[in-house]
This record gives structure tokens, sequence and C-alpha cells, in this order.
């Protein structure tokens, strides 16, 4: 089914899509041609707005209100004040904001920030005729950044799950000038080294036949009409004896206008020559049947007697003479799904002869199963016609000839299960790139398969290696066509450890480490781990990626049973799975990085407490609960007493040690809801949430004397020597509302500790009532 690009669009991701590099250049540009202090590119993200590209300080010019920004977002709408009120200016300091100009910025159509300039000076010329297009244009500027590198992430996603999938990929973007912008490994060994990306519709359509060509064009014409459905085509490359299959589908963006086709190619030139092979029998057999019947037949539906000549019967499995068998008999042998079919096509051919007596008896062909001697269906083709009796007149019998077809319907059945396969992974690997999750692909996945291969059980399990070492299976989805036997995986639960203590057939897969099946009446030593049915046959694949096992593939209970062929028939989605493991396994190690990085980022080494810019980080959610709701927490500014004689006396390594020992002590002597970080040198700082600046007095003089009491013994040296720290606490109120202003009055605080002898712990009394 065509499908639109995905609408809601990450801010996080398109945060880490765009360096800021270009956007501050585009920024640097437009201050100076607006002639103004700042330009900002704010991206809204979780709430709030992030700088991604700026000119100027913006750091030092005060917010003009966040709903400003809000609401050039809501409304869609540029918002062009060229003089603030004084009491609607944000203010920092001495610092105001007099004049504001912001512009949405769209992503597919979807607002994602605000391209806007600032100024401490009012300005007129933001009313001027022309300002407002001249702002468009460098919002536009600016958008169509953020738009080519959210693409360009979003399009790298789907390559990247294709790059081990046993299918070729191409990928066409379809503007006013046709081009493929992405050519699989697997594509390009289909078609040949001559094709490059940035090829056109031209250069890609002189590989194929002329006939194919134009064929071509019309399916890539045809993907222009909105909501077409896909599309499926098989070419021939010109001058090579290579047939390709090709499964496209369109992808529309959110206004329906078509924005790329993607294109699955598989090498069907085995299967053509089957299909040409086919084709010559097909003629050949009627050539022949022009002289001599394979098998005939006649019918009496007044006897309800039927004979079939000896060619017949022996192809039944029967002795090679005529069989006489009643017709309710030679019912009971066809396939239950084909009888109705079958018996209503008799019944309204013998009614049409009887009405029309005197026509030409009309040639009726129909196709069904019936069961041999052995118990095996076979496919035959019955074409036959009324004819009136010669000794009775009005007495009518059909009389016909048979076609053993069971060949071509098995290589129509291989093809047909082959392109379904295609869908079940294409479909998979699509359920996967909207949302990541692995656990709802492989649901997807194993659903389908059990449909298209008939089977009642199955499941799907991740291999990993456990601490030691040792290979263990996890149950990622199992599915249970009866539901008869519940299953923790079944219904949404926690997925599975089954681990390998126990004895079943998927640990036995886990250690041969190779595809296995048993029909009746062969019976397995083994079952499915606890919980799920015993299996009445069953096939297992192991799934691997680059040697390394990372997956189990397991169904069971299939009516026609399992083979050699069925586990070839599996490759193409055997392979897709180990893709598709691998893809998430890399993602998740990119995460943990990109998470480690981030902890690192925010962490000072010496003492593994919060670094400045972590204790930063942390005080937006302090400053955020008190304007909204006006919860009291209490900042503590804490220096070490004569640090410096520390390492001038007794040297650096001893002095790290302190600065380590007091983190510690400070850490210990805090609830899990409070923040400690270290400030720089000597200096550490604590955020205690939600608590009065009169509790933390206390608090702090229990860690004070706590911190006075460790005994510390340099290295090579006998005499011990302890430390000291003063503290200044400062509660966040209505007057000390900014980070700023909230650390200030800490700091004065300590010095005050400092002034009256150190070893204290000294409270800033908001509003000039002094200190305590």
């Amino acid at each position: 089914m065509p499908h639109q690009i995905d609408s809601r669009i990450s801010a996080t991701e398109l945060m880490y899509a765009v360096t800021e590099q270009e956007l501050n250049t585009l920024c640097e540009v437009a201050a100076s041609f607006f002639q103004v202090q700042c330009c900002v590119v704010k991206i809204r993200d979780a709430g709030h707005f992030r700088i991604k590209g700026s000119s100027g300080t913006p750091e030092a010019l005060p917010e003009p209100g966040t709903h400003y920004c809000l609401q050039v977002m809501e409304n869609r709408e540029p918002l062009l004040i060229s003089e603030l009120m004084l009491n609607e200016a944000g203010a920092t300091g001495n610092a105001v904001v007099a004049a504001y100009a912001g512009y949405p910025l769209c992503v597919e159509n979807q607002p994602v920030g605000v391209f806007c300039l600032t100024d401490q000076r009012p300005h007129p010329d933001f009313q001027e005729a022309g300002f407002r297009a001249n702002l468009a244009r460098f919002s536009a500027l600016a958008a169509a950044v953020l738009t080519a590198a959210y693409l360009k992430m979003r399009a790298a996603a789907r390559p990247d799950i294709f790059r081990h999938s046993p299918f070729g990929m191409l990928v066409w973007h379809m503007g006013p000038v046709m081009r493929i912008t992405y050519v699989s490994d697997q594509a390009r060994t289909l078609l040949g080294d001559d094709l490059f990306i940035s090829a056109t519709d031209s250069g890609f359509l002189s590989l194929l036949t002329p006939d194919d060509a134009l064929a071509y064009q019309r399916i890539l014409s045809h993907h222009r009409a909105p909501d077409t459905a896909e599309q499926e085509l098989t070419f021939q490359l010109k001058d090579k004896p290579v047939w390709i299959s090709q499964f496209s589908y369109p992808e529309y963006d959110t206004n329906g206008h078509l924005q790329s086709v993607y294109c699955y190619l598989l090498n069907a030139t085995a299967q053509k020559a089957v299909e040409q092979q086919l084709e010559r029998a097909r003629l050949e057999m009627y050539v022949r049947l022009d002289s001599v019947a394979i098998g005939t037949w006649s019918y009496d539906p007044q006897t309800e007697i039927r004979r079939v000549s000896p060619r017949m019967a022996e192809i039944l499995g029967f002795p090679a003479e005529e069989l006489r068998i009643a017709q309710r008999d030679w019912v009971a042998l066809m396939h239950p799904d084909d009888r109705a079919y079958v018996s209503a096509a008799t019944q309204e051919e013998l009614q049409n002869r009887q009405r029309f007596p005197h026509e030409k008896p009309r040639l009726r062909s129909v196709e069904y199963r019936i069961r041999n001697r052995e118990g095996v269906y076979v496919w035959v083709q019955s074409g036959g016609a009324f004819i009136e009796s010669i000794d009775t007149p009005g007495r009518f019998v059909l009389m016909g000839s048979y076609i053993d077809i069971t060949a071509r319907k098995q290589a129509e059945s291989a093809l047909n299960e082959r392109r379904t396969l295609l869908n079940i992974i294409q479909q998979a690997q699509q359920q996967f790139m909207l949302n990541r999750d692995l656990h709802a692909a492989f649901d997807l996945m194993l659903s389908q398969l059990l449909t298209l291969l008939q089977c009642s059980l199955g499941c799907i399990a991740l291999v990993r290696k456990d601490a030691s070492g040792r290979l263990d299976y996890y149950l990622s989805a199992v599915l249970d066509v009866f539901g008869e036997h519940p299953h923790p995986a079944l219904n949404g639960a926690a997925r599975t450890s089954a681990g390998l203590e126990s004895e079943n057939l998927l640990s036995e897969l886990v250690r041969e480490g190779r595809a296995m099946y048993f029909n009746p009446p062969a019976v397995a030593q083994n079952g499915f781990p606890e919980g799920m049915p015993q299996p009445e046959n069953y096939l297992g694949i192991p799934v691997f990626f680059n040697g390394e096992l990372t997956g189990l593939l397991a169904l069971a209970n299939r009516s026609q049973g399992f083979s050699n062929e069925t586990i070839e028939l599996l490759s193409p989605v055997v392979l897709s799975l180990g893709a598709l493991i691998h893809t998430r396994d890399e993602e998740e190690k990119r995460m943990q990085t990109e998470a480690q990085l981030a902890r690192l980022a925010v962490t000072d080494t010496l003492t593994g407490i919060l670094n400045r810019r972590g204790f930063f980080e942390k005080t937006t959610d302090f400053l955020a609960l008190f304007r909204r709701y006006g919860t009291p927490s209490t900042m503590a500014i804490i220096d070490i007493d004569f640090f410096k004689r520390v390492n001038d006396r007794y040297g650096h390594t001893t002095g790290d040690e302190v600065l380590r020992s007091v983190a510690a002590t400070l850490d210990s002597g805090v609830r899990d809801t409070d923040v400690v970080a270290r400030f720089g040198g000597e200096e550490f700082v604590i955020l205690f949430a939600a608590t009065g600046m009169e509790q933390i007095q206390a608090v702090m003089e229990r860690i004070r004397v706590a911190v006075a009491s460790v005994s510390y013994e340099a290295p090579g040296r006998k005499d011990e020597f302890f430390v000291t720290i003063s503290a200044g606490l400062a509660q966040l109120t209505t007057e000390e509302n900014t980070v700023d202003k909230w650390i200030a009055a800490a700091d004065v605080a300590l010095y005050q500790a400092k002034e009256q002898g150190r070893n204290r712990v000294v409270c800033f009394m908001s509003g000039g009532a002094g200190f305590s």
C-alpha cells in the first residue's frame, strides 16, 4: 500500500540531524542584514526551546517571553513587534529586549521551531514594506537546512536495514527530473556497475530492452497518481540473459505529493527459465492432445457413473485399466475446497445444454485437486462438454479429457510464495523502521509466515551471550493459532528468557547450529519450552549474521509437513531476520555509547559527581517547580578551607584524595532527590529539593562535622591532618528567582562564613535581613 512520510517529526532527532555551523553562518548574515544584535534559530523539543543556531550572544540578552515564540509556532504566522512596552519586555539586570521579530520554521509542513530577531533598541523598520518578505526569505533558508538534514537522516535509515537483505533496492526521487538517489550493493550486482547514484530515468532505461523500458516508464508514471498501490514488473536487461522482478512502492508527503519510489529487486532469471520451459511444455502438450488425450473420461448424470481411461487411472495410482467409479466416490476424492466449484460448473453446463440442445456443444474447462491412491493431491485440468446420446435423444453425457498440471501449479505456487515472502519481509522491515520495535516486527512477520505456510504454531527467539560467554535464547514472538496453550509472550507479557538448562527443541537448535525438521511418523525426543504445545511436526532454522548465531526461527504443525525445499524457501526470511537483529544490535550499541558520552559530559572525572555543566542542567528543573508550584529549594555553596595549603604542604596527589573524600561525604549526607556537584577547584554546590533553608541548615551542620572528622595522611609522612569546610546557604525566592541571583546569594553567604572565621554554615536572608 502507498504510504505517507511520517508527519510526527521528532524534534530530538532533528536536533541530532542538524549541525550548528551552517545555521550559525545563516544567523550571522541575517543579523548583519537586518542590523540587529541577535538572530537565533530555535527548535522546540519536549516543551522547551533549544538554540540550534545563533549570532551575537543570545545568553546575554533576555528571553522576551516564550509566549511570543509559542504564538508564532501555534499560529504559523510571523510576529513583528518594532517596540515592546516596558512591562512587556523581558529583562535581566539592565538588558531589555525592545524589538522582536519571529517567523515559524516548518519541516514537512510541521512547525518545529522559530527564526527570530531581537534587539535592545526599537526597530521601526520591522513595520516597513519589504521587511516581512526579507524575513520570510531568511526563514525559508533556515527551514531548508533543517528539512535537508532531516530527510538525509531519514533516507539513510531505510538503506541501512536493506544493506544485508537478500534483495536489491533502488530509490527514485520523483522530482521534475527523476533520478536515482540510492543503489544497494545487491542491486548493483544485478544491474551491473554501469548504474550510479544520480542516474536519471533515461540513463537507467538504457539498460533495459526497448519494450521493458516503456513498461518501466509506465510504472513510474502510474505512481504519480495519488494513492496508487504497489506495482510489479518483470523486465530483462539489454544484451544480458538476466531477468529481474521488481516490486515498487510509492511514498507520499502529508499533502499527497509523490516524493520517492522504493523498488525492491529480485533475480528472476531461474524462475523465468522455468516459466519458459513450462510454456514450451504446455504448447507441446496441446499439440499432442490434438491427436490423443492424455486422460479421457465420461460421466452419465442419470446413472451417476464416471468412466476413466487407463492413462488417467495410472495418474491416480490405480492399475492401468479403465476405471469405473460412482460419481459420489469421485467427488470424495476431490479436495474439499474444490467440490462445490466443480459441481456448480457441471450443473450449469448440463442446464445450458438441456435448454439449447441444438446448439454446438461448448467446451468447459476447470482446474481442481484430486487425491491419488497414496493420499497426495494432484492438480488436473479437466475439459469437457455435454454430448447428446446417439441411442437416446435428449439424454446428455459429459465427455472430456484430463491433463496433469501439478508441476505448473507447483511452479505458480512457488512464485506466489516468493512474492508473498518479499512482501512479508518488506512489511516487517517497514514496521521496524517506523517505531524501531524489533518485537513488533517479529510478531508481524511470524503471523504472516504461519498464514503463508499453513502452520498453526511458531516462534522467533533472540540468541545472546550471558556474562560467562555461554549462548542463551530469549523468546521474542510466540504464536499459537488455536490459542489453547497460553504462553507469557502470547499475552504481551515481558519477553521470556527460556535458557538452556532444560532440554527442548530450541536449546537443541542452539547447540547444533543447523536447520532441522521432522515429520510423522518420526517423533522428536524433545518438545517446545514449557507453556507451549507440543508439535506434531517441526522445522527449526538458526539465524546467523556474519557467522554469529543471533536468533532462531521455529515453525510447527504444518498440514503438508516440512522438507529441504521449505528451508530453501525461507532462506530470504532468515537472512532478513539476521539483518534486522544486527541493525537493532548496532542501534542499541550506538544509543549506549551516546548515553555514556552524555553522562561523561556532565560528570567530574576526579570525584565522580556532577560537574559545573551538569549542575546548571539540573537547576532548570528546580526553577520550573518553583515558578509553577512555588516549591522551595535551597542551594549550598561549599568551599574547603585553606585547601591551597594542603596542595602546597602534602602535594597534589593528596589534595586530589581530599577532594574525592569531601565529595563522597557530601554525596552520602544528602537524599537521592538532592543534587551534588563540583563547582570548580575546591568549591562544591548542593541543590536541596523541596526543602527550606531552616531545615537545610541543620543538615549542613551535620555534613560540616562529618567532613571535619575525617583524618588524612600523606604518603611517606606520619603526621595526620584534617580539613574543614565553609558553606553559604540561599533559598530560592521571588527575589532570587534566577540561577544567577540564586548563586550570587549563596556566594555572598559563603563569603560571610569565611569572614566570620571559616568552618561554619551561614544563611543568606532575603530582603536585606542579613545573615544567620
